[in-house]
């Protein structure tokens, strides 16, 4: 009975986090379309407003630079190539997470997202965490050091890896506490009974 039950939790914190994440990215691929059709008169000058703050929210974990943005419209998106791949990393650790309902520990749960056998070491994890991080990291200080410039590609990619990584420690983790959280209820219950 207490496997089924947290079976119910561990789904309920995959499909928000999906619906959340896939919010996220979503938002950020139409707010150039909407704003194309603000340009075009279609939609009311009031909405501006909301599309600003919009972008705004987007620039606090973003640097929004146009020229390493995608564009829609000519118009940039929220987030820069990095951040959008970053975005949809976390999307595809959270379909997956629907796909495979990762459960166990947190670490059972993590390896679970990196297609890891039950009973593989756990320092596998962390050996795929730091290989998903270190291309970005190399990426990122080559162009802080160096007149080095990455193209939209790469930065994508890396994104990407990182937000697959992202995604998949965040999933793990808000499904723990949600299954720790529930069975502390139940022992709470227990004692109230006694």
């Amino acid at each position: 009975m207490q496997e089924c039950n947290l079976t119910k939790i561990t789904k309920r914190v995959y499909i928000v986090g999906f619906i959340l994440t896939f919010l996220f990215f979503l938002l950020n691929i139409l707010l150039p379309y909407i704003i194309g059709f603000f340009e075009t008169g279609i939609i009311e000058r009031k909405f501006i407003l909301i599309i600003d703050v919009i972008y705004e929210m987007y620039g606090i974990t973003c640097h929004q630079m146009p020229e390493r943005s995608f564009h829609l419209f000519s118009i940039p998106m929220p987030l820069c190539v990095r951040c959008f791949g970053m975005a949809l990393g976390t999307v595809t650790a959270s379909v997956i997470s629907l796909c495979r309902m990762p459960q166990g520990t947190l670490i059972e749960k993590t390896s679970t997202f990196f297609f890891l056998k039950k009973d593989t070491d756990h320092w596998w994890v962390i050996w795929i965490s730091f290989a998903l991080l270190l291309p970005m990291g190399l990426d990122w200080g080559l162009q802080q050091i160096s007149s080095y410039n990455s193209p939209e590609f790469m930065r994508l990619i890396t994104g990407f890896m990182v937000g697959y990584l992202r995604g998949t420690i965040f999933l793990s983790l808000v499904a723990t506490f949600f299954e720790h959280l529930d069975d502390k209820k139940k022992r709470m219950k227990l004692f109230e009974r006694l």
